[in-house]
């Protein structure tokens, strides 16, 4: 499939919502096709839905990175000390009065 000929440069078009039997959907012009058979579909507002194509195949993380990021947590750890060292420290839990 085609990639954005403009891939740094955002850009807006506007397009029909189709539906049928099973549901909606749009039918994407060349230059957003998407290199993927699967999307993540995540609603950002009330009014802004985002597309994120899936991968076929995921990266696995290295061994390297995944060791990048632990060091990370261990320089959170000597820098604040252990993530919630002193407990939750939450309230108890209140009394409610549930309906039968």
């Amino acid at each position: 499939m085609a990639a954005n000929p403009i891939p740094h440069q955002s850009e807006f078009v506007e397009v029909e919502i189709l539906e049928d039997e099973s549901g909606q959907f749009l039918r994407l012009p060349e230059a957003f096709r998407l290199d993927a058979t699967k999307v993540l579909l995540h609603r950002a507002t009330n009014r802004r839905i985002l597309v994120e194509p899936l991968s076929e195949k995921r990266r696995k993380w290295t061994h390297e990175e995944v060791q990048a990021l632990a060091d990370q947590f261990d320089a959170h750890n000597r820098e604040f000390g252990p993530f919630m060292a002193e407990g939750r420290n939450q309230p108890p839990m209140q009394e409610r009065d549930w309906p039968e």
